[in-house]
């Protein structure tokens, strides 16, 4: 439930215990101290347990509307296996340019992506594309740790760069969800560029599909969205 419910929750029932009456202990039970042995917690730490519970969330798919027909929607699980994409990457690319092993960044973009309901196999797909197999070469270099081109326009500018890989990947997903969900990320934000977005109407908010993305993520960006889902395809049909 979302936080001011959950928290409204909790000072009702704070007055409910406040307010029922305290059953004395039966004959024998040996006193106050014994009774509370008996029956359990007390009020204060029965108000303590219900405080350690964390609020429950609402689940980011449903959260956004539905992709057109025939497109790939962002968010879901994904349909290819993390060895599978392992295999192809370093099919394509023996020697990936990545502060971290390969199957490490493989996991992360699964952990990433899964937390925020978007598909992790297609998000490391983009990055794929973004960066020509882990090749770089761009604008961005690969200690920038910037899988998705975050803050790049061509021609020179390195765009942002992140600490380590983990939180490269998560701004990667964050930058996703600014074009997908008006719902905000799960973790703080670390995407230089999400406001951005947010202030653009235009953007914010406007793809629920990878296809999409074209004229919007990239422009003109003519088949962009379309290059993404291929990656998979192929990978399911060769994999």
């Amino acid at each position: 439930m979302p936080r001011a419910r959950h928290l409204t929750f909790i000072v009702s029932l704070a007055l409910f215990l406040v307010a029922a009456p305290v059953q004395a202990a039966p004959e024998g039970a040996g006193g106050p101290a014994q009774a509370r042995q008996a029956g359990g917690q007390g009020f204060y730490d029965r108000i303590m347990d219900i405080l350690k519970q964390p609020p429950k969330l609402e689940p980011p798919s449903a959260q956004v509307s539905q992709a057109p027909k025939g497109h790939t929607p962002i968010f879901g699980a994904a349909e290819i296996t993390k060895d599978q994409m392992v295999s192809f990457i370093r099919r394509h690319n023996p020697l990936p340019k990545i502060s971290v092993a390969l199957e490490d960044l493989v996991e992360l973009y699964w952990e990433e992506a899964s937390h925020e309901g978007i598909r992790p196999d297609l998000a490391l797909a983009q990055a794929i594309l973004e960066t020509g197999y882990f090749r770089f070469g761009g604008d961005v270099l690969p200690s920038q740790n910037n899988f998705a081109g975050i803050g790049t326009t061509g021609g020179g500018p390195r765009g942002a760069s992140f600490e380590s890989a983990r939180l490269g990947v998560r701004a990667h997903i964050q930058h996703l969800l600014a074009y997908t969900t008006t719902r905000e990320p799960l973790k703080p934000i670390i995407d230089p560029r999400y406001e951005i977005v947010r202030s653009l109407p235009q953007y914010f908010a406007k793809c629920q599909s990878w296809e999409s993305l074209g004229g919007k993520w990239a422009i003109p960006g003519v088949g962009y969205g379309e290059k993404i889902v291929k990656i998979i395809a192929y990978i399911k049909g060769d994999g």
